[in-house]
């Protein structure tokens, strides 16, 4: 894995660490959704239930984000 930063950077008061984790395709799976849903809708629907709920949770993510909230 590539090194991010100099070994000893010099200090820096303005200077400020991000980290960024993908939680929404590891942590977030909508398998689990899609098996509650089939029970209701088939398999089928379910998956496109499960596609589509995932889509605008992540389009909501980022217009929010977008806006500043």
């Amino acid at each position: 894995m590539p090194q991010l930063t100099p070994p000893n950077p010099p200090p820096n008061p303005k200077r400020k660490i991000v980290m960024a984790f993908d939680a929404y395709g590891t942590l977030l799976s909508t398998e689990s959704i899609a098996k509650k849903l089939a029970s209701h809708f088939g398999d089928e629907k379910a998956d496109v239930l499960a596609q589509s709920w995932r889509k605008y949770q992540l389009e909501y993510t980022w217009r929010l984000n977008s806006m500043g909230k």
